[in-house]
């Protein structure tokens, strides 16, 4: 016989020893334990969270103030609030114009990496049209899907028509009139 064969014939002689001593250190079982029978469906939803399946983000219209100047450090901080409150999104767009990330020094790629960035198209309101054709087509996807815009742009009014709205600014920022009533407040205002 091998010197391994030895071993699993000692080994399995050894088995049947420990059984009973770890038999008789543990106690007699009395009852039958009741096996639970919950399931995922029975157990209690944690109330939804106010957060968004698609943001849309025009970046220009937060981070360039009214006199058409780019202050650099209150167009992050701008950013860095919003981006805070709409962490928990699904899908996300943000479209900027080609000054405004070069005034930024491109930092916005790295600093939000949550929200997917793309150039604007030159044009008046191209960006702006980017965002609304977003929005469209993956409404037609998930036509039930909440949408937050991040721009007080009054263009954006027009997506209320296909289904919900909510509208962020940053702190001291003012949307139009039109997005007044599907304006969010700011966390920790009522």
């Amino acid at each position: 016989m091998s010197r391994r064969n030895k071993r699993d014939i000692t080994f399995t002689a050894h088995v049947p020893t420990m059984r009973r001593a770890l038999a008789a250190e543990a106690p007699a079982v009395t009852h039958t334990p009741r096996v639970s029978t919950v399931t995922p469906a029975d157990l209690p939803r944690p109330p939804r969270s106010p957060r968004s399946d698609i943001v849309v983000v025009d970046a220009d219209n937060i981070v360039i103030g009214r006199d058409s100047r780019i202050d650099v450090t209150a167009a992050l901080a701008a950013l860095d609030e919003v981006y805070g409150r709409l962490s928990a999104s699904e899908l996300s767009l943000a479209v900027i114009s080609r000054t405004a990330a070069e005034a930024l020094d491109h930092s916005v790629w790295f600093r939000y990496p949550r929200w997917s960035w793309r150039i604007a198209e030159v044009g008046p309101d191209a960006a702006d049209e980017q965002l609304m054709d977003f929005v469209k087509v993956v409404r037609r996807q998930r036509p039930r899907a909440r949408v937050t815009v991040v721009s007080g742009d009054g263009i954006f009014a027009g997506l209320v028509a296909d289904g919900p709205v909510d509208v962020v600014v940053p702190t001291g920022h003012h949307p139009s009139r039109r997005l007044l009533p599907y304006l969010r407040p700011a966390v920790g205002r009522a």
